[in-house]
């Protein structure tokens, strides 16, 4: 896996997730719900970041360097179902929604009046549609067709996790893991790739 991949996609209102960030001697990436990081050669902070996601981030990273680590138990994987993004078809990209270009609302006119913004009814008021008539790889299946449902939590140690992320971290190479149900968090460490996934609400 790259760092990439751990970030938020294009369309996040966070802006400063959806690529890797410096925190620190840290090369940082994340969507909210897991996070990676590795080590780098000079201190550096972005101003992008806000003041409470900084600390948080800081806060987790040192945690991943103070806490032991053991192997990841054995479990069961559920059996994936058919992928809601991509309905199946392994292809799916996002883009801007033709219609408001992304700002989410229109203006209408007819002979009377001006009307303005309306929420846009081609994105929903997203700024964005997905289509499956693309040949890009559909990124919450990896192009599969098939992902595994978040309504069949995998426990590991006490703390539910999102099927999605947890088999892709377990498959890193020499990954071993920390579990802290006091904060509903699994730190993971694999060679320099270092993170954690948030759990899920039981």
């Amino acid at each position: 896996m790259k760092l990439e991949d751990f970030c938020a996609d294009r369309f996040d209102a966070r802006t400063y997730l959806t690529k890797p960030f410096p925190i620190g001697n840290y090369l940082v990436a994340s969507n909210g719900h897991w996070m990676a990081f590795i080590p780098t050669l000079v201190d550096c902070e972005s101003d992008d970041i806000p003041a409470q996601p900084r600390k948080v981030i800081s806060e987790l990273i040192s945690m991943n360097e103070s806490v032991e680590f053991t192997p990841i138990p054995a479990f069961e994987t559920p059996s994936p179902e058919t992928c809601t993004t991509c309905k199946g078809d392994g292809n799916s990209e996002t883009k801007l929604c033709h219609e408001c270009d992304g700002d989410c609302y229109v203006s209408a006119e007819n002979q009377y009046s001006t009307y303005n913004n309306l929420e846009c009814k081609s994105c929903d008021g997203k700024g964005y549609i997905t289509t499956t008539e693309t040949d890009v790889d559909c990124e919450k299946c990896s192009g599969k067709g098939t992902a595994y449902s978040t309504k069949n939590p995998i426990d590991i140690d006490g703390l539910s996790m999102n099927p999605n992320y947890l088999v892709r971290v377990a498959n890193l190479p020499n990954v071993k893991i920390s579990i802290n149900t006091d904060r509903c968090i699994m730190l993971f460490k694999s060679d320099s790739l270092s993170g954690c996934v948030m759990g899920m609400a039981s």
